[in-house]
């Protein structure tokens, strides 16, 4: 199960960034790197929500359209 698993990162963040993150998490009492880990990982499911929603929309919209030909042929 890779859900609990983590993996050691190396990245280069601009300082002014790790500075505002330090200040927010410790208004919100995390340390910098749970929060930006939690940005992260908010970022990737939504990301991924979004995705599924475009798929799905797509998927309506193709259904609407047959609908509309049969719709047309049936006239």
């Amino acid at each position: 199960d890779k859900k609990g698993k983590t993996q050691l990162i190396s990245i280069r963040l601009p300082v002014n960034l790790i500075e505002n993150l330090k200040t927010i998490g410790q208004m919100e009492k995390l340390g910098y790197q749970t929060l930006s880990r939690n940005i992260l990982q908010r970022f990737v499911e939504n990301r991924n929500q979004f995705i599924k929603l475009i798929s799905e929309n797509r998927k309506l919209e193709k259904e609407i359209e047959e609908m509309r030909l049969e719709l047309k042929r049936l006239k």
